[in-house]
């Protein structure tokens, strides 16, 4: 437990409700490191009268921050904190954990008071704003700890690191395959040994026919520092990239959207995902033991975070193909490079990291349910999905396999029939 600040020094008073108590400690945690003096209801000596502490507390702080939810908006504790801080003109700040509808009294009350919707924001946008309106007088003037995450690793590593998985689950249309494979590059092509086979599906005579038009090293997709590029590399038939035949051995610039066709026979799309998602560096010093000597686990420099190909053919519901350069959202949203609808997700559940040359998966908040062989992951702690994992999002079960695709392999020639007419 975290101490509670107790002196001369201005301080921040937080108010919460007790059912919050997880995901508020742990703002707690980062704005402590942050070198922020802060007092809050852990900081009551037994004994002592709950009420007036907690008013001598409030009337002496800089500034009240209050952790918005539906729990504390029905507080009858947190709402008379909130009046007793408004009453005294206390500076003021709400931060959102969850969208919550305010009783009439307080939304009234509240109505100009700045207000961060963290349940809203990307965690890095919400701390560096955080950071930013946090006055200078209530910080300590000895360095602050580090408010880089430090990552855990919380269920121990059962097979190798693999660079190439798959990630299955049941649809209503069957199985969904989403194909991952880790690092700055993938290989396409027809024969087995790429990171991502290519063939035109389902199985027939004419699409098996179609398939030997894709070469067996055909492309390579290559993500540069904020660049996409697909190079054709051993193929006699080129590609088609958004309309535009590209000759063996040349190469074009990607974009989100962007249909391409390999060999002019089979329709993907590309979507490329970047921002700020991992642009905070985090401390993987807990699974650097795990790398081979001398090596470190660390997010790659650059603002690309990955790549998808899609299929837009008949299996468009069934199959794609995940890049993860420096790392990946899972979930029900538009910005999740493998995206699960269920409503048991939130639209972004879970981060993936390429770390080590493999797959790893961390929840987005507290609140997302990520279970690694029968694990909760806590934020912060980290697991590798290596084939045999179990992994659960939300309710739903991802079975983790080696690479999978559908209906790998080509018919065999079926025998001519000769007979008497």
């Amino acid at each position: 437990m975290i101490e509670a600040y107790h002196g001369d020094e201005p301080y921040l008073f937080a108010s919460y409700a007790h059912a919050d108590s997880e995901l508020v400690f742990r703002e707690i945690d980062r704005l402590t490191k942050l070198g922020v003096r802060i007092w809050y209801d852990e900081g009551i000596d037994a004994g002592n009268d709950w009420p007036d502490e907690i008013g001598r507390a409030l009337a002496a702080s800089a500034l009240v921050i209050v952790f918005i939810s539906p729990s504390s908006a029905a507080s009858k504790n947190v709402q008379n904190e909130i009046n007793f801080a408004l009453n005294r003109g206390k500076p003021f700040l709400a931060v959102y954990l969850e969208e919550t509808q305010l009783p009439v009294g307080l939304e009234l009350r509240m109505g100009d008071i700045q207000a961060l919707m963290k349940y809203g924001m990307e965690d890095v946008h919400y701390f560096r704003k955080l950071d930013r309106v946090l006055p200078h007088e209530i910080r300590t003037k000895e360095k602050p700890q580090t408010s880089i995450p430090a990552k855990r690793l919380a269920v121990p590593l059962q097979e190798e690191i693999q660079k190439s998985v798959s990630l299955r689950w049941q649809t209503r249309h069957g199985e969904r395959n989403v194909c991952v494979a880790v690092g700055n590059h993938g290989r396409l092509g027809k024969d087995r040994s790429n990171d991502f086979v290519l063939r035109v599906l389902p199985r027939s005579s004419e699409n098996d026919r179609r398939s030997r038009q894709i070469s067996g090293l055909h492309a390579e997709v290559s993500i540069e520092t904020d660049i996409v590029l697909w190079r054709n590399v051993n193929c006699s038939n080129g590609t088609l990239v958004d309309g535009e035949h590209i000759g063996p051995t040349e190469q074009a610039v990607l974009r989100s959207g962007m249909p391409i066709r390999p060999a002019n026979v089979l329709p993907l799309q590309a979507d490329i995902f970047d921002g700020a998602h991992f642009d905070t560096p985090a401390d993987f010093s807990a699974l650097n033991a795990l790398g081979k000597p001398g090596s470190f686990a660390t997010i790659p420099e650059g603002r690309i975070n990955a790549v998808t190909l899609r299929r837009t053919d008949d299996l468009r519901h069934l199959e794609q193909y995940v890049l993860v350069h420096r790392g990946a959202l899972l979930g029900r949203g538009p910005t999740c490079a493998v995206r699960i609808d269920h409503p048991s997700l939130s639209n972004r559940h879970a981060k993936l990291y390429g770390l080590h040359g493999g797959l790893w998966i961390e929840p987005m908040d507290a609140a997302s349910v990520v279970v690694v062989n029968g694990t909760r992951l806590a934020l912060d702690e980290l697991a590798a999905l290596t084939p045999g994992t179990e992994l659960q999002c939300g309710a739903v079960t991802v079975e983790v396999t080696p690479r999978f695709q559908h209906e790998l392999g080509f018919l065999k020639p079926q025998p001519q029939l000769h007979g008497k007419s």
